[in-house]
C-alpha cells in the first residue's frame, strides 16, 4: 500500500452516497451500498491508517458528513430516500 512508503499526517474521510428514490421503492441492495460507502468505507480507511499514525505518534483524522443530518426533511429517511 502507498501509505506504507509515505508519511500520512491527515486522513480526511469525505466519501458519501445517498439515494433520491422513494424509500418504499428502494431495494435493500441500494441501502447496503450506501451503508458500505458511508459507514464501512470510513471505518476501513481509518483502520488502515491509524496504526501508521499511532507508530509515529502523529496524525489527524477528519470525518465529514452531510448537512442533511442537521437540517433534516420530514419526507426523507437516512440515505436521502423519500418515505412516501
Amino acid at each position: 500500500m502507498y501509505f506504507l512508503l509515505a508519511q500520512i499526517d491527515i486522513l480526511v474521510n469525505n466519501a458519501g452516497r445517498s439515494s433520491k428514490g422513494w424509500a418504499i421503492k428502494t431495494s435493500l441492495e441500494v441501502d447496503k451500498q450506501i451503508f458500505e460507502v458511508n459507514i464501512l468505507g470510513t471505518i476501513s480507511l481509518t483502520r488502515q491508517v491509524l496504526p501508521h499514525m499511532t507508530r509515529r505518534k502523529k496524525g489527524h483524522i477528519v470525518v465529514t458528513s452531510s448537512l442533511a443530518g442537521k437540517i433534516g426533511n420530514n419526507n426523507l429517511v437516512p440515505g436521502g430516500e423519500n418515505i412516501l
